[in-house]
């Protein structure tokens, strides 16, 4: 991260130079939909009985991004028979009831041979479903494919049917497609239409496809300056589904939706139950809704917050006043050890064993997932087994990582990790908190690798709250997701000024728009002019 920084300060000095070339963007890419994007669009488009048995394939992650997988990984076969069985599985829902069709066709079909209706309908339901207007030749082949069908089954819905499983199935629905313009200013760089940016802006912010009103602005050509991206930007984060979006990403990010899946060992943890890891999840989701959207706080809070929102049973784990009501959730003052999201049971309990804390886990959490330090993995011929306990000699759980340190071609990895992952271990493995590990006193003690040390989880919060790179990450972590790829040089450049506003209040809503105005949101790569010998 500080290399990235590093090397975009030299770009920003020499860019004033006459010899000196231009920052390149990232390049134009396709981008399938993430699985949730694309259920929501197609309830969006088609309403929730067709949301209900859309089944869009896995999302797989690269770069520690399922954005950025979904523009780097071809989907398998596998997965584009995922996409067909779902658009058969849609179309049928369509025709169980057809008189919920017309609105969505724009016109009620006199008959099979209704041309002036299936036009109206592909014309229509096309420019929502490919986010911009359909060309000539595809409203001629879609309504071609529309005549045909409802000719052979004598059914203009099942006509209508069969053009909505054909749409479902283009790439031009599955992906956001982000071609560009280029830029008379600068050669080397292309700015996206207003069309693309209306889809970049829909997704990223309320996670479906840009609606009418969207469209249209795109239509007029009011989404071509950093302020009309703003307006329409700021309109789009006061929409409910703007939770919903960040939630998405949040989930992704804290690896969050892990935590319905988790095991844990009844005999070590009976009180862990599906219920409670229910409440885990809502519990994190609660306290980011109340700091971005409730109160729009400073989002440093999330590391820091000595409230939480608990049910019945976190009440209970975290020693907090009684919820008397089940399956209410009530703020709650938490007690002195436990402080922000580092202390919620859902980030406790996802990174730790099924029978025992993980400090390793936890810490490369922290380092990876939270201040972007990759750390590698270890090298093949190293065995990453601790040490068996020995009946009658209990060992905290720090003197058993003593023998990562131990070992040389551990020791600088285990420091980053293990180093903040042990200031937790006053934290079981469900997020409980205790005294002792296996009856002897707990040493909390941590460090952040040639930053700090600290004591306990307080400490870690308060340390990480201040660090730059927290602040860089979560501006990158959301670019991130907002465009598919990791940030090339001008983008970075542009991050920087992103950075910047992002530090005079820490506020996620101002963090959103100010990425969506930013060169790195609005321009992608001209690799023509690569090709061309431009600009080097």
């Amino acid at each position: 991260m500080r290399g990235r920084l590093i090397c975009a300060a030299v770009l920003l000095a020499a860019c004033g130079t006459e010899q000196s070339a231009p920052p390149r963007h990232g390049e134009p890419r396709l981008r399938r939909l993430l699985g949730r994007q694309y259920t929501n669009t197609v309830e969006a488009l088609l309403g929730p009985e067709a949301a209900a048995v859309a089944k869009p394939p896995a999302d797989i992650a690269s770069r520690g991004f399922e954005a950025i997988g979904a523009a780097e990984l071809a989907p398998s076969d596998m997965a584009l028979g995922a996409y067909e069985t779902s658009a058969l599985a849609i179309a049928e829902a369509m025709v169980v009831d057809v008189s919920k069709l017309p609105p969505i066709i724009g016109c009620t079909p006199s008959g099979a041979t209704d041309l002036a209706c299936f036009d109206t309908f592909v014309r229509t339901f096309g420019r929502r479903a490919f986010r911009r207007p359909l060309a000539e030749d595809e409203v001629a082949r879609y309504v071609g494919l529309t005549v045909t069908t409802a000719g052979r089954y004598h059914n203009a819905y099942a006509g209508v049917a069969y053009a909505i499983q054909a749409f479902l199935q283009s790439p031009y629905f599955l992906y956001q497609v982000e071609i560009g313009e280029v830029d008379a200013e600068r050669p080397t760089r292309k700015r996206l239409t207003d069309y693309e940016v209306a889809t970049r802006l829909s997704y990223f912010l309320l996670d479906t496809t840009p609606d009418d009103a969207l469209l249209a602005l795109a239509e007029q050509k009011l989404l071509s300056t950093p302020a009309q991206i703003r307006a329409a930007a700021e309109e789009l984060l006061s929409r409910p589904a703007a939770k919903g979006a960040l939630q998405g990403f949040f989930r992704e990010r804290t690896k969050l939706r892990q935590v319905a899946a988790l095991t844990k060992d009844p005999a070590v943890y009976p009180q862990f139950t599906p219920a409670l890891a229910a409440a885990m999840e809502k519990e994190a989701l609660l306290l980011l809704d109340d700091i971005v959207w409730t109160r729009d706080a400073d989002y440093r809070d999330l590391f820091t917050a000595d409230y939480a929102f608990v049910d019945a049973q976190l009440a209970a784990l975290y020693g907090t006043a009684p919820v008397a009501l089940p399956g209410q959730f009530e703020k709650r003052t938490l007690p002195a050890e436990r402080r922000g999201m580092l202390g919620q049971a859902a980030f406790l309990s996802i990174e730790a064993h099924p029978n025992s804390t993980s400090p390793t886990r936890r810490g490369r959490h922290v380092s990876e997932r939270l201040l972007c330090t990759d750390i590698p993995p270890p090298p093949p011929d190293v065995n990453t087994q601790l040490p068996m306990p020995v009946p009658g000699m209990p060992r905290t759980m720090r003197e058993r990582l003593a023998a990562h340190t131990a070992s040389a071609a551990c020791a600088d990895c285990h420091r980053r990790m293990d180093g903040i992952g042990l200031a937790l271990e006053h934290f079981d493995g469900i997020g409980a908190f205790r005294a002792t590990d296996q009856g002897l006193p707990i040493d909390a003690t941590g460090e952040v690798v040639d930053v700090a040390t600290f004591d306990g989880l307080p400490g870690l919060g308060a340390l990480v709250r201040d660090l730059p790179d927290l602040h860089r990450c979560w501006v990158r972590g959301l670019y991130r997701h907002a465009t598919g790829h990791i940030e090339a040089d001008g983008d970075e450049l542009a991050l920087v000024e992103v950075d910047k506003s992002f530090g005079e209040a820490y506020r996620v809503k101002q963090l959103l728009l100010e990425i969506t105005v930013s060169d790195a949101f609005r321009f992608v790569d001209n690799v023509d002019s690569v090709d061309n010998g431009e600009g080097k």
